[in-house]
């Protein structure tokens, strides 16, 4: 086994990251709906950036940064141009429980904050951010990240 590496999702990685999703689908049913095209499906509308978590050669996770639609822009109360959303992200079933999904997050938190793409949440006073968990597969939750600026 070889260290936990991040880097930017090149084209060499789509059958990896297909492999690894669709372990998480069988497991987790993530996508809801299996897509037509997986490779096709993993980089959204609106992409900003795209990582893969990989471990020698085996692709073990995958997270995309990409500008959320008008809809969280509205309910933050901020322009769609100052926000980024997390999108496509899982970690392979077998990869998990290793810290590979807190390594995508700090990858894209720390992209997002040096090049002020946006932020995952601005807050307002006294008003509170949409969700501060989300839930995981084993049914606990975890904290949701949040740049506040």
């Amino acid at each position: 086994m070889n260290e936990l590496t991040i880097r930017p999702r090149a084209d060499d990685h789509m059958r990896g990251c297909v492999q690894a999703l669709a372990t998480v689908y069988a497991a987790d049913r993530y996508p809801v709906d299996w897509p037509v095209d997986p490779e096709g499906w993993l980089p959204p509308r609106r992409m900003l950036h795209a990582w893969v978590a990989v471990d020698g050669s085996a692709v073990l996770g995958h997270l995309v940064l990409a500008r959320p639609g008008e809809a969280l822009a509205i309910a933050v109360g901020l322009p769609a141009q100052r926000l980024v959303s997390v999108a496509r992200f899982f970690v392979g079933t077998g990869a998990r429980r290793r810290g590979v999904a807190v390594r995508l997050l700090d990858k894209a938190i720390e992209v997002a904050a040096a090049d002020d793409s946006g932020r995952f949440w601005k807050s307002k006073p006294g008003r509170p951010p949409p969700s501060t968990s989300m839930s995981v597969p084993d049914g606990a939750t975890s904290p949701v990240p949040q740049l506040t600026g």
